[in-house]
């Protein structure tokens, strides 16, 4: 009798409650500790290597050609290169230039006078990047103006005209020599091009 009631006291004394109640669990604490993470894609990856290729090569392919003279589209021809001041032709830069361009070609007209031609000339080196003012390479194609000269001759007008410098790509080398008349330089020029680009400029 003695051994069961020491055993029952034994027994009440590991199941009873000690008086002390837990704390209710955390927000964190009912969260499973798997976790799924998802990597970044890895610029190494072949198919998005590919995509950025392919939009690089796209973007190659749209650029347009660029062409930069000494006054913006729509601006003021500087006096200087015009016939009331030095008569110089100006720097021509181009960029851009299309695949399969042989040679560059610069056309400087008035359609304020019906297309008065002030300066052609080609043979020039696409790769070259521009001439400078007052300067044509000696390999370089120049034809008779409209004002019966060879090379450039500025604009001279009785009041204010527009003049457009026309760049174009061309596809093959032109086979006509210096001093052939402009209309014949230009038919040659457009009878090959592969693109164009124009600035116009106002004078006075």
């Amino acid at each position: 009798m003695l051994l069961s009631v020491v055993a029952l006291v034994a027994l009440a004394s590991c199941s009873s409650d000690d008086g002390r109640q837990l704390p209710p669990a955390g927000p964190d604490q009912t969260r499973s500790i798997l976790t799924t993470t998802t990597a970044p894609p890895s610029s190494t990856d072949p198919l998005l290597a590919e995509e950025v290729d392919d939009a690089a090569l796209t973007s190659s392919a749209t650029a347009e050609l660029a062409l930069v003279l000494p006054w913006r589209d729509d601006g003021i021809i500087d006096v200087k290169y015009t016939c009331s001041g030095d008569n110089v032709s100006p720097a021509v830069t181009w960029s851009n230039v299309p695949d399969g361009t042989v040679e560059v070609a610069i056309v400087m007209s008035d359609p304020d006078a019906n297309g008065f031609v002030h300066w052609v000339v080609a043979g020039l080196d696409p790769l070259s990047g521009g001439i400078p003012e007052g300067a044509v390479p000696p390999t370089a194609i120049q034809a008779v103006n409209d004002f019966g000269d060879l090379g450039y001759g500025g604009p001279c007008p009785p009041s204010s005209h527009t003049y457009v410098v026309d760049i174009y790509a061309i596809g093959q080398q032109l086979e006509l020599p210096t001093g052939v008349p402009a209309s014949d330089l230009v038919l040659a020029i457009e009878s090959s091009l592969i693109a164009t680009r124009s600035i116009a400029g106002h004078y006075p």
